[in-house]
């Protein structure tokens, strides 16, 4: 999949996907801004998933906020969860 040339937006969008996936959080992280800036709001959700790993709550608090701000996403039990963990590991 990762040689399939990028055309469109929600091709640059699935590209970040991929390498979130592969654990290529490098790349993932830079093309995810880039398609939450383009209105890919579930970047917000990935883009929080690579800030948690990495340790850095507040910022993972953050994406996951904008992300469950998009009405699409207001009611994502996933999200929501991760949300939960990253305020039990910063101890609030």
């Amino acid at each position: 999949a990762l040689a399939i040339k990028a055309k469109t937006d929600e091709d640059y969008y699935n590209l970040a996907r991929l390498h979130y996936y592969k654990g290529d959080y490098v790349s993932a992280e830079s093309e995810l801004k880039d398609s939450a800036s383009k209105g890919f709001t579930t970047a917000y959700y990935y883009l929080g998933r690579i800030y948690q790993s990495d340790k850095d709550y507040d910022q993972a608090i953050n994406m996951f906020e904008q992300y469950l701000a998009d009405e699409i996403n207001s009611k994502s039990a996933t999200a929501y969860n991760q949300l939960g963990v990253c305020y039990m590991e910063k101890e609030n």
